[in-house]
């Protein structure tokens, strides 16, 4: 995401947990949360809160005894702008939003049996300093360019293990 320095706020004002929701099926959980003092907006595409974010290749997986890196989806969506409402996520300071992935093929080609380290990586498209509702037509057109768009470029979120 491109905004001016004075725009900008720490990485750590949002965080990545993931975890292992469950085990039959098994299920991945990923957590953003907001760690700033002031509400955040996050558009969530090609971030672990976006429900194609398996096929996008947000989660990099390593199978744990080789470590060899499963091939994961990597395709690009061309999404039309504005984005709609419901593409967005307001977290208030201390708030959290996740959003739950089944591990199964073929989005994750795991076998069962097996252990694999996950984590997410990539980019924030847009992050505001602000309520969804007080954000502007004009705002979601031209993220980019955005006055109001705050910098946060990357995440990482640290690697946990799953079973399969």
């Amino acid at each position: 995401m491109v905004g001016s320095s004075s725009n900008s706020i720490r990485p750590t004002a949002l965080s990545i947990e993931l975890s292992q929701h469950s085990t039959s099926p098994p299920t991945l959980r990923a957590t953003v949360r907001n760690n700033h003092s002031k509400i955040l907006t996050i558009l969530t595409w090609d971030t672990p809160l976006d429900e194609k974010a398996a096929i996008l290749g947000v989660f990099r997986v390593t199978e744990k005894s080789s470590g060899d890196e499963v091939e994961m989806g990597g395709i690009k969506i061309n999404r039309l702008l504005p984005p709609p409402r419901d593409a967005f996520v307001e977290l208030s300071p201390g708030a959290e939003s996740s959003k739950d992935f089944e591990l199964k093929e073929p989005l994750w080609p795991m076998e069962k049996g097996h252990r694999y380290y996950i984590k997410a990586v990539g980019d924030w498209k847009a992050v505001w300093e602000a309520r969804v509702g007080d954000l502007t037509d004009g705002d979601f057109k031209d993220m980019a360019a955005s006055e109001r768009a705050i910098k946060i470029e990357t995440y990482e979120s640290e690697p946990i293990e799953v079973e399969i």
